[in-house]
């Protein structure tokens, strides 16, 4: 092959990458704003500049975008979780590892955090894409054995109502990323602070 047409060739693999990821960041930012079912094929080419039928020469479907977007999130961040919680410190310090890398993901990725938080409806009833329950499914699970381990150590108290307890600490970081900004009032350490403060203070036994 000439080195013209080589060079010429890998110019264009470079192009249409770029261009791909680009609509797919445009998808990205749709997704999280408007919910995945709300956002249209048609306003995604539109924000990217394109026809929405030439959306297809990058992505066959609009699910494919989105499972690009979630599953390297997903599943990296369950294996995360499930580090912490095996790990050889005692109950409050692993529940105060997991909020902090909890609410750490809230700064570096808020827009998929608001994808898989709030389009859980139809990942539930997706078969494709399944393991986004599931993975939250197994989030919950480590979170309320280390709960668990908690009460049992002494550590935490035993009068709560685990279930409850952990809906409203996962409740209330989810519900941080529609407020929190990283250039706002408040920095992300106040936050983990804040939050730790107030949830121990309820946890820990009087």
């Amino acid at each position: 092959m000439p080195k013209e047409v080589a060079t010429a060739e890998r110019s264009s693999t470079r192009r249409k990458s770029g261009r791909r990821e680009e609509i797919l960041q445009i998808a990205r930012t749709l997704f999280a704003e408007k919910g995945f079912e709300s956002a249209s094929i048609r306003e995604i080419g539109d924000a990217a500049g394109i026809l929405s039928g030439s959306l297809y020469y990058h992505f066959a479907t609009k699910d494919d975008m989105l499972d690009e977007l979630v599953r390297p999130f997903v599943l990296p961040l369950l294996k995360q979780y499930e580090v912490i919680a095996h790990s050889d410190a005692d109950a409050p310090d692993r529940l105060r590892q997991m909020i902090q890398f909890g609410l750490q993901n809230l700064v570096q990725e808020p827009d998929l955090l608001k994808i898989v938080a709030n389009d859980r409806k139809f990942f539930a009833k997706s078969e494709r894409f399944s393991y986004v329950e599931e993975a939250w499914q197994d989030i919950f699970q480590i979170w309320y054995g280390v709960l668990q381990d908690g009460v049992r150590q002494g550590q935490f108290r035993s009068d709560l109502n685990l279930h409850i307890t952990l809906r409203m600490i996962i409740e209330l970081l989810n519900g941080t990323v529609d407020w929190f900004r990283p250039d706002g009032r408040f920095t992300i350490e106040q936050v983990i602070d804040t939050q730790v403060e107030l949830l121990f203070g309820g946890l820990t036994p009087r």
